[in-house]
């Protein structure tokens, strides 16, 4: 329960509400049956990432139950307390606002700009803001394409959807590469915090050949605290679509993949994709 408090005190403190308008925003929430979560950071503290994904959790909830004014106003919240991942305007609530209610939606995304912008100025105002917006297209685009083709009930058009979102892979494929090449992997320094797994997302939907080629790149960023993401699921998807074999166990279930345990093998394996041999 105290947790709950901490959290409405987060938001106050935060402006982002009033005393009374975070009360009923927490009447509200515990009206449809949303349980507030007592995690907590690693480090025993609630931090402002636990509260944005307390309100993230809350946020799909509510979104669950039908609720989308609701959840709106939740949305809109979230920007205030310091989210700024770009792939909410890509999520479930998004979509629905897209198709359904487009004034909201337009309303949605100029806010998400305006206070990412903000933050930049304020926070982040040495990374190259030009770059992580066209990272933060990107990876909108990829997201939006493949979701469009999941989704879809009708065959014809499913596939035209997928062709869709090949060709798409294909164009952030050319602009990445463009990218690489005048700046390396785009990681914190260059893109800030918020943006620094772009590269590494659009990577998982880029041809084998691309994969293989500049893989190193992102364990490089790792290795320079550039990038925060566990890449192994990247390395044994390459290794799987190009000779069918796995080092991490992802891809293993059903044989689809075979797992490597030959410390030589990894090795050797390690070495194609100019990974570094420990």
């Amino acid at each position: 329960m105290k947790y709950i408090l901490i959290f409405l005190f987060f938001i106050i403190f935060q402006k982002a509400l009033s005393q009374n308008e975070a009360i009923i925003l927490f009447n509200q929430a515990k009206a449809l049956g949303f349980n507030f979560s007592d995690s907590l950071s690693k480090d025993n503290t609630f931090t402002k990432s636990d509260s944005i994904n307390q309100m993230e959790e809350m946020i799909t909830y509510i979104f669950s139950k039908n609720d989308y004014d609701l959840a709106y106003e939740l949305r809109l919240l979230s920007l205030k307390i310091g989210q700024k991942d770009c792939l909410i305007l890509e999520d479930d609530l998004a979509r629905y606002l897209r198709i359904y209610d487009d004034k909201r939606y337009l309303y949605f995304e100029a806010e998400f700009n305006r206070f990412y912008l903000d933050y930049v100025q304020n926070f982040s105002p040495d990374i190259n803001l030009d770059l992580s917006l066209k990272l933060q297209r990107m990876i909108r685009l990829d997201q939006r394409t493949k979701f469009d083709a999941e989704n879809c009930e009708e065959p014809l058009k499913k596939d035209s959807l997928w062709e869709i979102a090949r060709v798409q892979d294909s164009i952030n494929e050319v602009i990445f590469l463009e990218i690489l090449k005048e700046y390396g992997y785009p990681g914190k320094s260059l893109v800030g915090y918020q943006n620094m797994s772009i590269g590494y997302l659009l990577m998982l939907h880029m041809s084998t050949d691309f994969q293989i080629k500049y893989v190193y790149l992102l364990e490089k960023a790792i290795e320079e605290k550039e990038l925060y993401s566990n890449i192994e699921f990247l390395i044994d998807k390459i290794l799987y679509k190009c000779c069918k074999k796995s080092i991490y166990g992802n891809w293993t279930k059903n044989g689809l993949a075979e797992l490597v345990t030959s410390k030589d093998e990894i090795l050797d394996l390690k070495r194609k994709l100019n990974l570094r041999i420990e």
